[in-house]
């Protein structure tokens, strides 16, 4: 919000900039070329083809890492890493190579 003087009075605007929707990411699951939403492991097919546990995982994980850091982080790739492993047991095959951000000074 911005604030200016004009004729004695003082009148606020917001500002008009909007706020970017971040870039979806693809999903996951082997083979699969949708995109899933920016925070969640994969699409919405294969992301409730993982057990409970492991979506609930994913969403507790989401949930804390934005609260304290404002993006995903370490839980949440852990997570994100045991749900690989599970396809990667499902399907018979070795566990694509993960993806990990970059660690950032807090």
């Amino acid at each position: 919000m911005t604030c200016h003087r004009i004729a004695g009075a003082i009148v606020c605007t917001r500002s008009r900039r909007r706020r970017q929707a971040p870039k979806p990411l693809p999903c996951r699951w082997p083979g699969c070329t949708r995109r899933a939403t920016h925070s969640s492991w994969g699409c919405r097919a294969h992301f409730f083809k993982l057990t409970p546990s492991l979506r609930d995982a994913l969403w507790r994980a989401d949930r804390d890492d934005r609260a304290a850091y404002g993006r995903l982080g370490r839980a949440w790739d852990e997570a994100a890493g045991r749900a690989d492993r599970h396809v990667a047991e499902i399907l018979n095959r070795p566990p694509a190579p993960t993806w990990r951000q970059p660690e950032l000074p807090l």
